[in-house]
């Protein structure tokens, strides 16, 4: 039934490091949640595959990149007294690339590569407690987890399943987000690539590794403070971690997948279009729309809000484009901005002909993230005393907000061949998390996203009419 195997990866030339090395972490790694940012990709293998070789090039890969990115062979550490954080790496410090052997006539709990990619890859049938160890994935959004002292920084999982396999990857999120675990990917993948093919190693850039500019440049005095804080409505300081109710009973969650294939995505631009001809909105800005109007309409039976309430979107968006000059594609870090569209009324949300309104307020909302909102997010978290109280302010988790993440320019797909060949899906695997949209990487036969709500406000989701315009269900 299986077998498993820890190799304890050491980064390349690490007996000349010194004993002990302080890796600062920024500002805006402060922001994030206490959590894993996890990533599975998904391969086909050739039944002739030696799978021995695999294993040895991805080691060695991993040796290199390991090395040109220090902050994953370390673990997270945090100031008991302001609840600061950063990287300490010792010399003696390895990185888990854990292998597991699923691909037996006999493993037969697990599905296989040609189940999964005649199901479109779904999160639900990617677990993540079987992808990666535990200790990363349990790990849970708004549910108020604290760190241990010495929590690993980053952890990897290579599956061996029947017909292919599944890379799993688990970086903290106080040390990476998304978009920089994908450029380590790429790195990870082109260094590996390399080895196999005895050529020369890429370029690596080392401004990858600079923080120094998502740092504020001046500590704020009070009275600047309680601008900041009125400014920055996407956090909140939480003293105590939120607590459930004697008899709570904890609803079951699910994952549910939609592809909103490229022709529909044209027609839901052109339904989104605005009336007003100097804006424009985005793709990404139309299909956001769309969810959190469903999502939205989906969550009312169960909570039974006023109409009148107002409610928010609070969604990712990567700064790296954003800043002058631009940050490296690949830089490692958290280097993204929390949106909110203006609070809406829930009535105004799902009104009838409201669909072109809503996506061009979420298009604002991305607009307002500037160079200047950057640095004043960096200083506001310079003047908070305890930034372990920094909490994201949105009421998503059971509740009628919507937080959303996007992927979709990741570039998995493109850039992320080990010497195998590309991914064939890419997931966050079955996050068991509430009133939450991941956005998957784009592929060119349109967009898929993932949807997590409490399961019967999923089997409403289903037959939302609107939704059903423009996405198919995958399954």
């Amino acid at each position: 039934m299986g077998r498993r195997e820890t190799i304890q990866i050491h980064p390349m030339c690490w007996e000349d490091e010194p004993d002990t090395q302080a890796i600062s972490l920024s500002a805006f790694d402060h922001l994030m949640p206490r959590i894993y940012v996890l990533i599975t990709l998904v391969f086909a293998l050739d039944a002739s595959v030696n799978t021995s070789e695999i294993i040895e090039h991805f080691k060695a890969g991993l040796e290199i990149t390991v090395a040109q990115f220090p902050a994953l062979a370390g673990t997270l550490q945090t100031n008991e007294e302001d609840g600061s954080l950063w990287v300490e790496r010792k010399k003696e410090n390895t990185v888990d690339m854990i292998v597991n052997w699923q691909n037996g006539e006999e493993d037969t709990e697990w599905p296989t590569y040609q189940e999964l990619a005649r199901r479109g890859f779904p999160a639900v049938m990617l677990e993540g407690d079987k992808l990666l160890p535990q200790a990363v994935t349990e790990k849970q959004l708004f549910r108020g987890d604290d760190d241990d002292k010495d929590t690993p920084v980053s952890t990897f999982q290579i599956n061996f399943i029947r017909g292919g396999l599944i890379l799993g990857v688990g970086v903290h999120h106080s040390v990476s987000d998304g978009p920089g675990c994908d450029g380590f990917l790429s790195q990870w993948a082109e260094n590996t690539r390399a080895i196999k093919d005895g050529n020369r190693l890429p370029r690596f850039n080392p401004m990858n590794l600079d923080r120094s500019r998502l740092n504020p440049t001046a500590t704020p005095t009070t009275t600047r403070m309680q601008e900041l804080s009125e400014k920055l409505s996407a956090f909140r300081l939480v003293k105590e971690p939120p607590t459930l109710p004697e008899n709570f009973i904890m609803p079951s969650f699910s994952p549910t997948m939609y592809h909103f294939p490229k022709q529909k995505c044209e027609r839901l631009k052109n339904d989104c279009k605005p009336s007003n001809p100097d804006a424009w909105v985005s793709t990404y800005d139309c299909i956001m729309a769309v969810l959190w109007r469903a999502t939205t309409r989906a969550k009312i039976p169960m909570l039974k809000p006023d109409m009148d309430k107002k409610i928010n979107l609070t969604h990712a968006v990567n700064n790296r484009k954003i800043l002058d000059p631009p940050l490296p594609d690949r830089y490692l870090g958290n280097a993204v901005s929390l949106a909110q569209v203006t609070p809406t009324a829930i009535k105004d949300v799902i009104a009838q002909d409201a669909l072109p309104a809503i996506a061009l307020a979420i298009r604002n909302s991305i607009s307002r993230i500037t160079p200047q909102s950057i640095q004043d997010s960096a200083e506001w978290v310079a003047g908070i005393e305890n930034k372990s109280q920094i909490n994201i302010n949105v009421e998503a988790f059971l509740g009628m907000d919507l937080a959303a993440t996007s992927w979709q320019q990741m570039s998995s797909y493109t850039q992320q061949d080990f010497g195998f060949g590309l991914p064939k899906a890419v997931r966050f695997p079955k996050p068991d998390w509430e009133g939450y949209v991941f956005v998957y990487p784009e592929r060119e036969e349109g967009v898929e996203v993932c949807v997590l709500l409490e399961d019967a406000c999923q089997g409403r989701l289903r037959e939302d009419e609107e939704l059903g315009r423009y996405a198919s269900l995958m399954e």
